[in-house]
C-alpha cells in the first residue's frame, strides 16, 4: 500500500535582500519519502550541506527524507541577494511506494526582493528666491520583505534667504494647523506621463503609461494643462478621466502629484506615516535702529532682513496707537529702512521685534524634527517630497 505525502509547508512570504533562514515541514504517512531540490532564477541549485546555491547538479543538491510520525523538519538558508526567486520542488522518492496526495508533485515559488531607498526631500515650487539653501535630503533604505517598522528622524532647519530679493521673512499661513499639515497633507510624490494624442476639451486623456498613477491624484502641470483631479484610471487603455476639460497637444509631459501621505501611501503600496513632526526653534525677526529716527514714517535699521510688508512691530517708544505696520521694505543685509504706517520717534539702537497677525506667525528660521514612521517600504526607489507652499507665504517688499 502507497504511503502518502500531504504538503511541504513554508513561509513563501517575500524574503529582504539581506537573506533569511526559513524552516520548512514535509507533512505525510509515517515511512513516506520524498527528494526536496531547491532552484533560484539563475539555474542554480540549493546545496543542503554547504547552504550555498552554485550550478550544476550533485548528491548535496538533493534532500532525500523520510517521514517519522507525521512529519519531517528542516531549514533553507537564503542567501543575501537582490531581486531573485527560489522555486522550492517536492517530488515523491521514486525508490520508494510514495505518493503525494493528489498531485505528482509539489511546487512553491518564494520572491527575494532587493533593498529600497525612500528619500524624503523639501520642496518649493513657486519660492526658491526666499529660502537659503534648503537643508539635505533623508533617505531610508530597507526591503519591502522586512516585516516590523522603521522610525525616520527628521531634523531640518530652514531659513529665510539673506538676499535683497528674498529675505522678506517667512509667514506661516496658521501656526494652529501646520503640525498637523506636515505629518500628512504637506508630503507629496511625483509621477510624469507622456500624452498619447491631443485632446481638445476633453476629460479622457490616453496616456504612454499609467504606472503610479491611481484615482485622486492630481494633475498638476504641462504645457496647456488645467490642474484637474484624476478621477478614474483604466490600465488596460492606458486612459484617465480627469475632473477639469482639458486641450493639450500630443507627446506634452504631465506630471502629476499624489498629495497626502494616504494618496502617496496608496501609489506606492506603502506604509509610512507622520509621527510626531513638529515645528520647532523658530527664530523671531529682530533688528536694531540705525541713527535717531525723529517723527518719521521712515524708519532706518541696521539690516532689514526678514521683516516683510504688512508686518507689525513693537520696541521701546514705538507708537502703536493707530494700527501701525509696515507698509514697504527698502532691503539691505547691513542697512536698509522700512516705511511705517505711523510716524515714529525712536533712539539709535533701539530693538525692534517684528509678527504678523495671528493666526499667521513670522519666522526668520524654523525647525521641523520628529520621525516618520515606515511599516512597508515602496517596491521601487521612490522621492518624496515635504511642500513648503502648502503652509508658508515668504513676504515681500510692498
Amino acid at each position: 500500500m502507497h504511503k502518502l505525502i500531504k504538503d511541504i509547508i513554508i513561509n513563501t512570504n517575500d524574503i529582504p535582500e539581506a537573506g533569511i533562514t526559513r524552516n520548512f515541514t514535509v507533512t505525510g504517512e509515517e515511512g513516506a519519502s520524498f527528494i526536496l531540490i531547491v532552484s533560484d532564477a539563475d539555474g542554480k541549485y540549493y546545496n543542503f550541506s554547504d547552504f550555498s546555491f552554485s550550478a550544476g547538479h550533485s548528491p548535496e543538491k538533493k534532500l532525500r527524507g523520510t517521514i517519522n510520525g507525521n512529519s519531517f523538519q528542516s531549514f533553507i538558508k537564503f542567501p543575501s541577494v537582490a531581486g531573485e526567486f527560489y522555486d522550492i520542488v517536492l517530488i515523491a522518492d521514486p525508490s520508494t511506494d510514495t505518493l503525494i496526495q493528489g498531485k505528482q508533485v509539489i511546487n512553491k515559488r518564494i520572491n527575494q526582493l532587493g533593498n529600497v531607498t525612500v528619500t524624503f526631500a523639501l520642496a518649493t515650487t513657486d519660492h526658491a528666491t526666499n529660502y537659503a539653501t534648503l537643508p539635505s535630503n533623508v533617505t531610508s533604505t530597507s526591503s519591502p520583505a522586512n516585516p516590523g517598522s522603521v522610525r525616520q528622524a527628521i531634523d531640518w532647519n530652514i531659513q529665510n534667504a539673506d538676499t535683497d530679493a528674498g529675505g522678506f521673512g517667512l509667514i506661516f499661513r496658521d501656526i494652529n494647523t501646520v503640525d498637523a499639515e506636515i505629518n500628512d497633507k504637506a508630503w507629496y510624490y511625483v509621477k510624469t506621463a507622456t500624452l498619447d494624442g491631443a485632446v481638445s476639451s476633453s476629460t479622457s486623456l490616453v496616456l504612454d503609461s499609467t504606472e503610479n498613477i491611481v484615482a485622486g491624484m492630481v494633475l498638476y502641470s504641462g504645457t496647456g494643462v488645467t490642474q484637474a483631479n484624476v478621477l478614474s484610471v483604466n490600465d488596460t487603455t492606458k486612459t484617465i478621466t480627469v475632473s477639469a476639460a482639458q486641450t493639450i497637444s500630443d507627446g506634452v509631459t504631465l506630471t502629476f502629484r499624489a498629495i497626502g501621505l494616504g494618496n502617496v501611501n496608496s501609489v506606492l503600496n506603502s506604509n509610512i506615516t507622520g509621527d510626531g513632526l513638529r515645528i520647532t526653534g523658530v527664530v523671531p525677526v529682530t533688528t536694531t535702529v540705525r541713527g535717531v529716527v525723529s517723527g518719521s514714517t521712515t524708519v532706518t535699521v541696521n539690516g532689514t532682513y526678514g521683516i516683510p510688508a504688512d508686518a507689525l512691530y513693537e520696541g521701546l517708544g514705538v507708537d502703536n496707537s493707530s494700527g501701525n505696520d509696515v507698509s514697504s521694505v527698502s532691503a539691505s543685509s547691513t542697512a536698509g529702512s522700512f516705511v511705517s504706517s505711523v510716524a515714529q520717534t525712536l533712539k539709535d539702537k533701539t530693538t525692534l521685534t517684528f509678527r504678523v497677525a495671528e493666526p499667521k506667525f513670522l519666522a526668520d528660521s524654523f525647525s521641523i524634527q520628529g520621525d516618520l514612521l515606515i511599516t512597508h517600504y515602496p517596491a521601487a526607489d521612490a522621492t518624496i517630497y515635504l511642500d513648503l507652499d502648502l503652509f508658508i507665504d515668504p513676504g515681500a517688499a510692498s
